[in-house]
Parts: structure tokens; C-alpha cells; sequence
């Protein structure tokens, strides 16, 4: 999978230009689109409200995956809203693990054939590989 514009950095968080954003503590997931007709899955965050939250942080962000190859998702959807909005870790698995779906490599360990898993701490979990994955950063569109 190219990553046009960022990478996963620490399993919870991605780098984008060399910018630190912790999708566990500072933001909250708020949805996931797939489009058949389009092949494209969308994951998308929002800032969360807690007062440790800098100022300057980005209002929310969206990670698009073009043509896609792989997903699979798996967990429970019906848990507390806290547990369904915080991610637990971000990062990769062997394409030859289809059925794992807990645990994760690191960027470094990874290489652009492996497959992207998100997971949330109500043990949902999203696994995809696409062509292409881009970030949009976003400065007040995505909390409505």
C-alpha cells in the first residue's frame, strides 16, 4: 500500500510531516464509510474535548483507502461510547495472516505489502489493504 502522506508512528499515533497526532488520547473515532461503487473505505477522527488537548491540534482528520483490496472487520460494535470512539493500536500485519486480528507490527517492521489494522477498545477491529492511503488533516469540517 503507498501512503502518500504520513506513516504510523508509535502504534497509536501517525506522523504526518514530521508532526506527532496521537489518535489514542487526542482524538475520537467518529466514523467508518465504505462506498462500493467507489471501492473506497474512509476512517475518520475528531478532536476529543479533554482539557490535555493543545490548542493547535487539528480539529479532526480522515484516512482514505483507494481501491480496495482487503478489509475485514471484526469485534464488538455494542460496548460503552468511550471504548467504541478510543483506538487501542494502529499498525501492520503479514497478507498472509488474514485471519489475525489482534496485535501489530510496527512501521519498521513492516513493509508496503502488509495489511493496516486499526483497533478500538471495545475489541473492534478494522483490517485493510488498498493501493492507496491518503491523510486529510482538517481544521473544523469533520465536528459537525
Amino acid at each position: 500500500m503507498e501512503k502518500i502522506n504520513f506513516l504510523v508512528d508509535s502504534n497509536h499515533a501517525l506522523d504526518i510531516g514530521g508532526r506527532h497526532i496521537d489518535l489514542h488520547n487526542n482524538f475520537d473515532f467518529k466514523n467508518i464509510e465504505y462506498s462500493t461503487e467507489k471501492n473506497i473505505l474512509s476512517l475518520s477522527w475528531v478532536k476529543t474535548k479533554g482539557d490535555w488537548v493543545q490548542s493547535n491540534e487539528f480539529e479532526g482528520l480522515q484516512i482514505v483507502f483507494e481501491d480496495v483490496l482487503f478489509l475485514k472487520i471484526q469485534g464488538n460494535v455494542s460496548s460503552t461510547l468511550a471504548d467504541r470512539k478510543t483506538l487501542s493500536f494502529i499498525g501492520y500485519l503479514h497478507p498472509e495472516d488474514e485471519e489475525l486480528m489482534d496485535g501489530c507490527l510496527d512501521e519498521s517492521e513492516a513493509n508496503p505489502t502488509y495489511h493496516m489494522i486499526f483497533s478500538f477498545e471495545n475489541s473492534l477491529a478494522i483490517k485493510i489493504f488498498s493501493n492507496k492511503a491518503v491523510c486529510y488533516l482538517d481544521n473544523n469540517q469533520l465536528n459537525n
